[in-house]
């Protein structure tokens, strides 16, 4: 769940996916399978909806993110589309100022050298201004095994948020990591593979899920273990945790390392209340990530994605919470 910079109330933030351009090519990213580009007319009518929105239509939210694909590597390229882009962060910044929202959320790859267009982004909010409970989250992830296609890459990813971290200090960087199997055979590995991130980042890790047929995925499901052998050689080697006695091993790392608290927070990261307005469609519609059917549930009340293991139907948020029990920090 997500909380306040004090951790004093609930964020509930209405997430904009503006497009979904992104030039990364992550191996793993469900973008790679029914990507829509978007025209730069469309762009510029996307963004201005957006404004229009945050004036008549954000009361029950308290939080605005913009999501992507990618805003930040040539996405803005076209001076109208900047143009327009920048009129919107101009009204995000206001937003915040006048206390209408807490929070802002932004997604970047920081994959390339050229960060131009998120320095100018950036530049207009006036994080002095703001109060002891609003921030700006930078969103940006990392990855072992399908996001960076080079050393190169990763070298620059770990530049980048170094370099924003010294030039806006009052910015909030938030690295998000998919727990695949290889993630986990290398942190049992080298317990200090995350000591660069923590420097300037605090780490959030998402279980992989199947995204072929996302619908297919979290609708009416009732055997997801199932799903997910069937599919299972349409993604690279070791994105999901394949061995169920590996991850075992590896909560007693992770726990040294974040504490259980982080270990509590993958079990309800899926619950984390924040919703879309996908609007780079013709009919655009709001998506609550927060309000689950019962179909996505399995026996033992944990959701159906929980049993992501290639060797085990076991869930993996009642493994989380046995071991929990057992555990002192």
């Amino acid at each position: 769940m997500s909380y306040s910079k004090n951790n004093t109330f609930e964020i509930k933030c209405l997430q904009y996916e503006i497009w979904q351009d992104c030039n990364n090519g992550c191996s793993f990213c469900y973008l790679n399978q029914n990507r829509i580009f978007t025209s730069d007319e469309q762009k510029i009518e996307n963004i201005n909806k957006i404004i229009d929105n945050l004036d008549n239509d954000i009361s029950d939210y308290n939080a605005v993110g913009l999501i992507g694909g990618e805003f930040f590597q040539g996405q803005l390229s076209n001076p109208a589309v900047k143009s327009n882009w920048l009129k919107l962060i101009q009204k995000i910044n206001s937003e915040l100022l006048s206390d209408k929202i807490y929070e802002f959320w932004i997604t970047a790859s920081l994959m390339k050298e050229d960060l131009s267009d998120l320095y100018d982004t950036l530049d207009i909010f006036d994080f002095s201004k703001l109060n002891e409970n609003q921030r700006i989250l930078l969103c940006t992830s990392y990855d072992t095994l399908g996001r960076f296609h080079s050393e190169e890459q990763e070298k620059t990813w770990k530049k980048n948020i170094h370099l924003l971290a010294k030039k806006y200090p009052e910015l909030y960087i938030h690295t998000q990591i998919i727990l695949s199997e290889d993630l986990i055979e290398k942190t049992i590995e080298n317990p200090n593979i995350f000591d660069e991130i923590l420097e300037v980042s605090p780490i959030d890790f998402k279980i992989p899920n199947y995204y072929r047929d996302k619908e297919l995925a979290i609708n009416g499901i009732k055997d997801y273990h199932q799903l997910l052998l069937d599919h299972i050689n349409e993604f690279p080697k070791k994105f999901f945790i394949e061995h169920r006695n590996t991850f075992l091993q590896f909560l007693p790392v992770y726990a040294k390392i974040f504490g259980t608290a982080k270990l509590k927070n993958l079990i309800n990261y899926p619950k984390m209340r924040s919703h879309t307005l996908k609007i780079f469609s013709e009919n655009y519609e709001l998506i609550d990530r927060w309000n689950y059917s019962e179909d996505r549930f399995s026996p033992c009340g944990h959701l159906l994605d929980g049993k992501c293991y290639i060797d085990s139907d076991k869930c993996m948020y009642c493994d989380i919470e046995r071991f929990i029990e057992t555990y002192e920090d």
